[in-house]
């Protein structure tokens, strides 16, 4: 008899029956302090404590349109819908994540490229 292939373990669990702080098994920033880039120190260290940035006016708001304007055609593309990337949530069957969305949508793809965001997270 086969037995079924085993689920890698998800070190950050979203869901649970109660809502409880995780400890980060990882870093946040992996670069090395003075890594060339756009971010100063200080934006850095407030990264690396708070585990997010924020970044005022990196898009237009042109930019912000073209982008909404994309994800709400990829919601409701069947073809995006069914694909094992896009996570669906099971009682509203609303798409709630789509990971490689540079790889699925050509709009994403060059947001995913342009210097202001790469060169961030090359950071």
């Amino acid at each position: 008899m086969a037995s079924a292939p085993t689920r890698p373990v998800d070190l950050y669990p979203t869901r649970g029956p109660r809502e409880e702080l995780i400890g980060r098994k990882d870093p946040v920033v992996w670069s090395e302090p003075g890594t060339p880039g756009p971010f100063w120190a200080r934006e850095l260290e407030d990264y690396d404590r708070d585990g997010f940035v924020t970044v005022d006016e990196l898009v237009t708001p042109d930019e912000v349109d073209a982008l909404r304007a994309e994800l709400d055609r990829l919601v409701t593309d069947p073809a995006v819908r069914a694909d094992e990337r896009a996570i669906v949530e099971p009682r509203s069957q609303e798409i709630r994540s789509v990971f490689e969305v540079h790889r699925i949508s050509e709009v994403f793809g060059r947001l995913a490229e342009d210097p202001r965001v790469a060169g961030r997270a090359r950071q």
